[in-house]
């Protein structure tokens, strides 16, 4: 469950490796549209000119007679070097022109590499610049893989940020899709340096091409706050997490989306629009009032386990294959004797219901309008959606199967 460090700092070596390629990438298409690569030619042939008119004018016709193959080839190898240290306007001084012819070379040179070198600095520079300046302002698009993107913001979005970073097996590459300010963004990002990597795209997630700029097809996940911030309408929050769900599914049919609500009615409709799991602010609070009254310390206990501020959590484990087929009682034992943990249930993945069993015959306006996109899009309505059965304490003699995973609580030390 727990990964070494090695495999940590390999996997972290891994990312590190993609991101700096996709962004060089990124950077030489930006250099390519102010033609670089163009004037990397001119560059080149510059080099050559040089090369041959110092080869000639200073090795071949100052020092006449025949020369050797060996000679020649010092001789070329002693002009370019001499070009290149006068293109880049450096001027060692260890080979200088002796006769007019090339010293005329060597003013070419140093005029012709002034000008082109001055325009290579000046373009990458201003690239550069621009790039960093259009990410911090949430204008360019991510080359990450394997990263969370979180769409909408609101109070709770520093706990979930702080939850990933908790996380030994979270990537830790997160995009921010939101309309925050900019210096808002510094700021969450300055809280969480050194721990988790944040990206930042400035617009309206509901948007297609707004998603496209957080690479969603790539992604692990996405998770759909019910975007209060700014000037957003709060009525309607949980109708922008339905239809952002529905551009998710379009672009990347199999990227786990989870999803945030306010109101409990549009449950519904978020599971048709295939939302993998929804949760529904508030539905719980009802259950912590009440033991908090009847059962004192209940609440409490749950609060041990559930709040971000404490070292318990709730992990799901993926049972390991000697174990499979063998009883509940048995992976329990396993669980805490192997990393001191209390094993709460199991979590068995199935086929389920598809698509099309979703929507009843009555479609309401909204079942029309999700059919509608899906049949734009393209998408098979047949195709079977995998259920979650949750066991919590099954009997000691339950036979553990292939897809099933543990559930639970770990204390960190």
């Amino acid at each position: 469950m727990k990964k070494t460090g090695s495999q940590q700092r390999h996997e972290k070596l891994g990312k590190e490796r993609k991101k700096l390629l996709g962004g060089t990438k990124v950077v030489w298409r930006a250099l390519k549209r102010e033609k670089i690569p163009e004037l990397l030619i001119l560059c080149l042939l510059i080099t050559f000119i040089g090369t041959l008119g110092f080869f000639v004018f200073e090795v071949l016709l100052s020092s006449g007679g025949t020369h050797s193959p060996m000679e020649i080839l010092n001789g070329l190898s002693d002009s370019f070097w001499w070009t290149c240290v006068t293109l880049t306007t450096v001027g060692y001084g260890d080979y200088t022109p002796k006769t007019i012819m090339g010293r005329a070379a060597g003013i070419f040179v140093m005029f012709a590499g002034l000008v082109v070198m001055s325009l290579i600095t000046a373009i990458i520079a201003s690239v550069l610049v621009e790039r960093k300046i259009r990410e911090d302002k949430g204008l360019e698009s991510v080359n990450l893989t394997k990263h969370i993107v979180i769409c909408g913001w609101n109070e709770h979005g520093p706990d979930i940020l702080t939850v990933i970073k908790q996380a030994e097996d979270s990537p830790h590459l997160v995009v921010l899709i939101n309309d925050l300010e900019e210096e808002q963004i510094n700021e969450i990002k300055y809280k969480y340096r050194g721990d988790l990597d944040i990206s930042f795209i400035k617009g309206d997630f509901v948007n297609e091409s707004v998603l496209e700029r957080a690479n969603i097809p790539e992604c692990s996940s996405v998770i759909l706050l019910s975007d209060t911030s700014g000037r957003r309408d709060r009525s309607k929050a949980d109708e922008r997490v339905i239809l952002a769900t529905l551009a998710i599914k379009h672009m990347a049919d199999k990227v786990r989306v989870t999803a945030e609500l306010l109101d409990i009615e549009n449950e519904s409709h978020l599971k048709r629009a295939r939302a993998d799991e929804i949760i529904v602010r508030g539905r719980y609070s009802s259950f912590f009032l009440a033991h908090a009254a009847l059962n004192p310390g209940v609440s409490t206990l749950m609060d041990g386990i559930l709040s971000i501020d404490r070292k318990h959590q709730i992990v799901k484990m993926e049972v390991p294959q000697k174990l499979v087929g063998r009883s509940f009682r048995e992976l329990f034992d396993y669980v805490r004797n192997e990393y001191r943990a209390i094993l709460i249930g199991i979590i068995s993945v199935s086929k389920g219901m598809s698509f099309d069993d979703l929507l009843s015959d009555d479609l309401s306006a909204i079942d029309i309008f999700i059919k509608k996109k899906f049949a734009e899009a393209g998408a098979d309505l047949s195709v079977s959606l995998d259920q979650f059965n949750v066991m919590l304490n099954p009997d000691d003699s339950y036979q553990i199967k292939e897809n099933d995973y543990g559930v639970l609580i770990f204390s960190e030390k």
